[in-house]
């Protein structure tokens, strides 16, 4: 008995040695791959990083230069507190953002896929300021800011991109400056606290829901507009902008 149960012991041992082996080969060989695809992968991601960051008025701004040498901000972080700029805890924050940035004109704001804003600060933002000079304002740039009152945009803008200004729930008032084209679909849906917006002529192209849910709105424009045609559509209450 003794001597079956060594025989069968030691067989035993040489299956699990075995079984150990192929373990130890298959875990080499499996090491051997994820390097060769991470290497290939990051070179190829490598290659589609242009995101650089610049500093302006205490935040931290992502942009990305652009091929007609003009350059698109993608993203915003901070504010970027220090001694001279101290957080007292219930600061409101204003944005500014700058008109040139390594002495290239900012044409863009937004990637056109997230908000420009952190999450975790974007209730504190009241006013953004847009600097002349920037020509669209990106897919879903400032959705979900709701605590802002005050958006200033400047007479260079063309496009008022997708869901830009959805969800800003305490704008009140939105003048659409002469230089607007397009107002893409739900650019200020879900605005509950906005009354006034006023559309110039020069808009041709509003997307459906532009105004989606903004219980309280009434539009603004010319006769036979674009805007007009919008809000008949829609069934938006519309007045006519009264000539000074």
């Amino acid at each position: 008995d003794d001597h079956i149960y060594n025989k069968e012991t030691k067989n035993m041992n040489k299956i699990i040695k075995k079984i150990m082996a192929l373990i130890v080969c298959m875990t080499m060989m499996l090491s051997l791959i994820p390097v060769n695809i991470y290497a290939s992968d990051y070179e190829d991601y490598a290659g589609e990083i242009k995101e650089l960051h610049y500093e302006y008025k205490y935040y931290d701004f992502g942009y990305e230069d652009l091929e007609d040498g003009t350059v698109k901000i993608t993203s915003c972080q901070g504010p970027c507190y220090s001694d001279e700029h101290p957080y007292n805890g219930t600061e409101i924050i204003k944005i500014e953002f700058p008109r040139e940035i390594e002495g290239k004109k900012v044409t863009i704001l937004g990637d056109g896929s997230f908000p420009l804003w952190d999450y975790s600060v974007v209730n504190n933002v009241a006013a953004v300021t847009i600097p002349k000079g920037v020509r669209k304002i990106n897919n879903f740039a400032f959705q979900g800011f709701s605590e802002i009152k005050k958006i200033t945009i400047p007479n260079t803008v063309t496009e008022i991109g997708k869901s830009s200004f959805e969800g800003c729930s305490l704008l009140k008032k939105v003048t659409i400056p002469s230089s607007v084209k397009k107002i893409k679909e739900n650019a200020f849906a879900w605005n509950f606290n906005l009354k006034k917006v006023i559309v110039p002529s020069s808009v041709k192209s509003i997307g459906k829901g532009a105004f989606d849910a903004c219980i309280n709105i009434k539009l603004y424009g010319n006769k036979k507009s674009a805007i007009e045609k919008y809000a008949k559509k829609y069934k938006i209450p519309f007045a006519v902008i009264k000539k000074a």
